[in-house]
């Protein structure tokens, strides 16, 4: 409309982290949300929300291989990693667990806990593609092992397992897999698998959030987490019938899909990672051809993944650094350095992952993007140039106002640094004109007090990089993050009151 700014609609490639509740899905559970019963009640209100609950299981077991009495709903796909892994380890009470070094973060949580309570685990290394393979799985085992624990589809890789052939080696010890990944995105039936224990989650494929699902043979002796009478004695607390019809009928429609989308994912990820890969600098993690149809890994030499996944992020495409459990940390992530990417490699990688939704002029766009935030990331200042030249060269006055906000508050020695260290661009635009602002922010300013977050709230400011990392990176770091819109106003300022910040330290 004339007089009114275009704006470019947002672009979401990280499917791998989430998918949107789909529609028709979200309609199914309106329909069934006035069922409130206790499903463990016996009264009519129990009974009939236990017939959804049970027409749940039934469904998502008939669809994936498997009795529903051997479907145990869970919170989240974490916690039937957790109750996989520590479940039929407390049954046994002792003995030896074999994994790999690229699990979720789930599994290796479970890992580290049952090495401090005195079982032995092996860890399986992958190759420079993210592979591990059954041979390794067979040289590992020993005559005490009582557990494989091997993921189908790596959650940042992509990577495709060959858990069936694993499955058959594990011989008399059990063979978990975490399929949160894989089930409703390639073709999954346990029974064809050959898998003990299954863990899945319903937000991967179009379900609600907070339900997920441990597929338990029958026979396997579990230990429960969560002590009670529910699911069969293996884990407490009352379930959602809304929740569990949502996750069958998404897993319907994501099995009924399946063939149509899988080639259409794959085409559009071809597209996508010909695009990225165009770009110098630019590499693939993972391998070319066993990885799932939706995922790209990619890491750009000299770059920060952080920053270019902010500078696209406000550019208005949504990827991802690495696996969103792990999303905050300041280390890198542990399945590319164990593919042998250096801990700067790792934290200068990408992860993209389409869906349902995506077009083709969505891969476009994010490519352009992409493009985009590289060359600003890698930018340097050449030499006799001012960074305030080139601030507003690539960046417009905000960056420059943000500088300004950063330079007065350390001549009023006003407590500017959020907690934790995360600044914006600007704190590091104003470090470069004003060298004394380094020793303001970590000497007399820095402390982890909630209250010296009022200063970029007040303000409006997103916390973008990690100020102690940002300045090993020099100037590109600083070129590489969008402009905040929120600063602009910053110049009408007066004075610090004037935007609301009035409790000073």
């Amino acid at each position: 409309m004339e007089g009114k700014e275009e704006t470019l609609a947002l672009v979401y490639l990280d499917y791998a982290a989430t998918t949107p509740l789909d529609p028709e899905v979200q309609q199914a559970m309106r329909e069934v949300e006035g069922i409130f019963g206790n499903p463990s009640s016996i009264h009519r209100f129990g009974q009939e929300a236990r017939r959804v609950l049970e027409g749940a299981r039934e469904r998502i077991a008939s669809l994936l291989g498997v009795r529903p009495r051997e479907v145990v709903f869970t919170g989240s796909g974490s916690e039937a990693d957790a109750l996989a892994l520590l479940g039929v380890a407390l049954a046994k009470g002792k003995g030896h667990v074999v994994s790999t070094e690229v699990e979720h973060s789930a599994v290796l949580g479970a890992l580290r806990l049952l090495e401090r309570l005195g079982f032995a685990v092996t860890r399986l290394r992958p190759d420079r593609l993210g592979l591990v393979y059954p041979e390794q799985v067979e040289e590992a085992l020993r005559p005490d092992t009582i557990l494989v624990s091997v993921m189908a589809a790596n959650n940042e890789l992509g990577t495709l397992y060959p858990i069936r052939e694993m499955a058959e080696i594990a011989h008399g010890a059990l063979f978990h897999t975490d399929a949160v990944q894989a089930v409703g995105q390639v073709p999954f039936r346990v029974d064809e698998v050959g898998a003990d224990l299954v863990s899945l989650s319903a937000h991967k494929f179009y379900g609600p959030k907070g339900i997920g699902a441990l597929l338990v043979r029958h026979g396997v002796d579990l230990f429960p987490l969560v002590p009670g009478k529910q699911e069969g004695g293996r884990r407490g607390g009352t379930q959602s019938p809304v929740l569990a019809h949502g996750m069958a009928v998404a897993l319907e429609k994501a099995l009924r899909l399946l063939p149509e989308e899988s080639s259409r994912l794959l085409a559009s990820r071809k597209r996508l990672e010909a695009g990225l890969l165009s770009v110098e600098g630019v590499e693939l993690n993972g391998h070319p051809e066993r990885r799932l149809p939706k995922l790209v890994n990619v890491t750009v030499k000299g770059a920060d993944g952080e920053a270019l996944l902010l500078a696209m992020d406000l550019m208005g495409v949504a990827v991802s650094s690495g696996s969103a459990c792990s999303a905050g940390s300041l280390e890198p992530s542990h399945v590319l350095l164990a593919i042998g990417r250096s801990p700067r490699e790792a934290r200068a990688s990408l992860r993209f992952s389409l869906g349902r939704y995506t077009t083709e002029a969505e891969v476009d766009r994010a490519v352009e993007v992409f493009r985009e935030a590289v060359a600003r990331a890698l930018s340097r200042l050449r030499p006799g140039e001012h960074p305030l030249e080139v601030a507003a060269e690539v960046g417009g006055l905000e960056l420059v106002a943000i500088a300004g906000v950063y330079l007065e508050g350390y001549r009023q020695g006003l407590p500017l640094v959020l907690d934790g260290f995360p600044v914006s661009a600007g704190a590091l635009l104003a470090y470069r004109l004003e060298p004394g602002l380094k020793e303001y922010l970590f000497a007399g300013h820095l402390s982890r007090e909630p209250g010296h977050r009022y200063i970029l709230e007040a303000l409006g400011l997103r916390p973008l990089l990690d100020l102690h990392l940002a300045l090993g990176e020099g100037t590109g770091a600083v070129l590489a993050m969008p402009l905040l819109r929120a600063a602009a106003r910053i110049l009408h300022m007066a004075t610090f009151e004037e935007a609301g910040v009035s409790d000073r330290q």
